[in-house]
């Protein structure tokens, strides 16, 4: 009988899918966290649009506050499907056959719901800077200015 080389031994699939799946969704936790960051303010308008909200001089930042309680209820839908992410990757994920174009499906939705509501916060802001005329967008400018270069120009979020 002649001998064989003892057969090689390959690491279980199984132990490595979970670290993945485990992996995603410490990802998608992040993401979470940071979507939840951008959509904090007075009924979701993004993070990063505040600081430009901030500068605004008076009356614009009050009536941009305004127009974001006004349009509140536009901002229900979307805000409501990014509370779902979690459950529908965890429903995907956990699917039987695994459908790895359904976890697809539900992880590129999430950039698209956060692009819809940066998109409205962003034309709410636009509709207050097409109001100015050129002395309160020059001091719009200084208090942009100011803030990049680490001053207080600017404003607590309105209420």
């Amino acid at each position: 009988m002649a001998d064989s080389p003892p057969p090689t031994t390959r690491l279980p699939r199984a132990p490595w899918r979970w670290v993945l799946i485990g992996s995603l969704c410490l990802n998608l936790a992040l993401a979470g966290v940071i979507a939840g960051a951008l959509l904090k303010g007075p009924d979701g308008p993004p993070a990063g649009l505040w600081g430009y909200g901030r500068a605004l001089p008076e009356p614009y930042r009050d009536d941009l506050a305004r127009a974001l309680r006004e349009s509140r209820r536009d901002w229900i839908g979307p805000r409501d499907a990014l509370r779902g992410q979690r459950g529908a990757l965890a429903d995907a994920l956990t699917a039987e056959p695994y459908d790895p174009l359904a976890v697809a499906e539900v992880i590129t939705r999430e950039p698209r719901i956060l692009d819809t509501l940066a998109q409205r916060g962003t034309r709410l802001l636009l509709d207050q800077i097409d109001r100015m005329p050129p002395e309160d967008r020059i001091a719009f400018a200084e208090a942009l200015r100011k803030r990049d270069k680490g001053g207080k120009g600017d404003h607590p979020p309105p209420r």
